[in-house]
């Protein structure tokens, strides 16, 4: 397999460096993993003796080791499944990417602006329209099927967004930040949106309970 140069740019070479195509080449730091750009159609580069290659397989969403294609080695996805490379020392463990992120779980609409994803700032008049949904039902003022059908599709959209979002996420900061330091990040962001999702419930329960049943019809 013949060795490429990725760069950052036009000046520094970049050695044995491998990212989704369209990133920026950064030298990773501290864990003896790198990232970098491998441009369409380029060849994947020879590692470097001592090293190999692992990349983070998007269809596993988790990382795997790299068969001499650069595919999936653990279920023999593509080389297309392949989001992320890295170089990583021959005896360093496989890192692991958690199946499910806690943050976008509990907050998808305050992680997905936080991630790049504007779009899921939506989740806001979703709520209000499923609190609005869930109070009529209660009071008898409202369906409760309808309630119930909202409730468990707006359930199992954010589960999925959820089991998604590391994959998403951490190839977005792939050009800047190793494994460690991505998922440092996000136990970080988890605790801050936990909290703000136990905040969020506190205050929805109590002005359903004590303010809005006096309020005018």
């Amino acid at each position: 397999m013949p060795t490429h140069e990725l760069r950052r740019n036009r000046r520094e070479r970049v050695d044995g460096d491998v990212v989704h195509s369209g990133g920026e080449a950064a030298r990773r730091r501290g864990d003896g993993l790198t990232g970098g750009t491998l441009e369409p159609g380029q060849l994947p580069p020879t590692p470097p003796a001592g090293m190999r290659y692992v990349g983070f397989c998007g269809a596993c969403r988790d990382f795997v080791e790299l068969d001499a294609d650069f595919a999936c080695e653990r279920a023999g996805h593509p080389r297309e499944s392949i989001r992320v490379a890295l170089l990583a020392r021959e005896d360093e463990p496989l890192p692991h990417m958690p199946a499910l992120n806690l943050g976008a779980l509990f907050m998808p609409a305050l992680w997905g602006p936080v991630h790049g994803q504007w779009y899921m700032i939506l989740f806001y008049p979703l709520w209000l329209v499923l609190d609005n949904l869930i109070y009529g039902a209660v009071h008898g003022s409202g369906m409760a099927v309808l309630a119930v059908v909202a409730s468990l599709l707006t359930a199992a959209f954010t589960i999925y967004y959820a089991l998604h979002a590391n994959s998403w996420g951490y190839v977005r900061a792939a050009a800047d930040r190793t494994p460690d330091e991505y998922l440092r990040v996000e136990r970080r962001w988890s605790v801050a949106f936990v909290l703000i999702a136990i905040a969020f419930l506190v205050f929805a329960s109590w002005y359903n309970i004590a303010v809005r049943p006096g309020l005018p019809a």
